[in-house]
Order: C-alpha cells, then structure tokens, then sequence
C-alpha cells in the first residue's frame, strides 16, 4: 500500500467518523459551552478511547460474539438508558439553571461520559465492525505484516483526535462570543438531539427483544 491508501485515507476517514453531529460531538458542544474547553476535550479522549478498544477487540476477533443478538439487545438497552438519562438531565438543566452552573462536572467525570457514550453506541460498532473491518481485510490480502495495520488504525485514531480537538477549541471560543440565552437554547438542543438518539437506541432495543421472543 502507498502512502496515501495508509497514512492520508484512513485520517480522511477518521475525520468523517468524528465530523458527524452524534451524541460525543452534542456533549463535547454541551460541555465546551459550560464548562470550557478541558472538560470538552476530555469527552472526545474518552471516545476515542472506545473506538481504540474496539479496534483491539477486532483484533482478537470477537466480532462473532457481537453478533450474537441477546449481546445486541444488553449494549442497546444500556446505551438507551444512559443517553436517555443524559438527554433528560440536559434538558432540565438547560430549563432550570443559568448555562455556566448548570453541572459541577471534573474532568474525570467527562472522560468516562465520553468512553461509555461511544462504547455504547451501536453505530460505533456498525463503523469499526463493518467498514473498518472490511479495510482490515483488504490490507491483509496484500501484505502479511502487522505494520500496516498498526499505521492504517494510527491513521484513523489520528483524524478523530484532530477533528475532536478543533471541535473543543472552537466551542471553548465561541462560547465567548454568545449571550447567556443564546447558550441556554444551544445546550437544550443538544439534549433534545441527545434524546432522538436515545428513543433511537430504544426503538432498536424494542425490535430485538420482539425478535428474540
């Protein structure tokens, strides 16, 4: 493989996973305008963080266990709990409490809100059990070293860091440049946004449990 198929490509790729407006990049919008820029940021490590143990687990090969719909319906139901229990709580707070003291949130707190968002995001794994894969696959016909799987997954863990850290630094500075109100209405339409993706997750949990029975 070529320059371009192993280090450009899969950081192109890694940017358009990260580009799209999903729950990490509402709670890293939510939390840059709160909170600033540190407690931000965290929530994007704390995703890429999961999409890094996903790229572990695809490794060792435990995609087949994933499949297993019983598994599907347990990661649905509690990614439909959490972001639900996260949009709610969004919601409230944006209705209540002035936007800068909405949650004494730490940097701890944002990291792991980030990792669990992603580890139990059912569109995380159709990306890193399907396309990136399918990629693996494609890299293995050509060559039998590791390296260029080591570099190709580097490569999209790269785009993703670079996308979420320009995500955090333009939130962090925005925030200045907006009114309290105007703050209010764009941390409640993260929570309404957050509460789509959550009835999401529930209606995919409803459909396997019908399923299974």
């Amino acid at each position: 493989m070529n320059f371009f198929e192993l280090i450009i490509e899969p950081c192109l790729l890694g940017i358009g996973l990260a580009a799209p407006i999903g729950p990490i990049k509402l709670e890293m919008i939510k939390r840059g305008i709160n909170h600033g820029f540190w407690p931000s940021w965290l929530i994007g490590l704390g995703g890429m963080s999961a999409d890094i143990l996903f790229i572990l687990l695809i490794f060792i090969g435990v995609y087949p266990f994933l499949q297993i719909e019983a598994v599907k319906l347990i990661l649905a139901s509690f990614g439909f709990v959490f972001l639900l229990k996260m949009s709610l709580s969004t919601i409230f707070h944006s209705l209540t409490k002035s936007p800068y003291n909405m949650e004494n949130k730490n940097n701890k707190s944002s990291y792991w809100t980030g990792f669990f968002i992603a580890l139990l995001n059912p569109f995380n794994l159709i990306f890193w059990f399907s396309i990136y894969g399918s990629s693996l696959t494609t890299i293995a016909s050509e060559t039998p070293s590791i390296y260029p799987f080591i570099i190709y997954s580097t490569s999209i863990i790269l785009g993703i860091f670079i996308w979420n850290l320009n995500v955090a630094f333009t939130v962090h500075f925005a925030k200045n440049l907006i009114n309290k109100t105007l703050l209010k209405m764009v941390t409640l339409a993260a929570g309404v946004f957050l509460l789509f993706f959550s009835l999401k997750l529930g209606k995919d949990m409803v459909e396997l449990f019908i399923h299974l029975r």
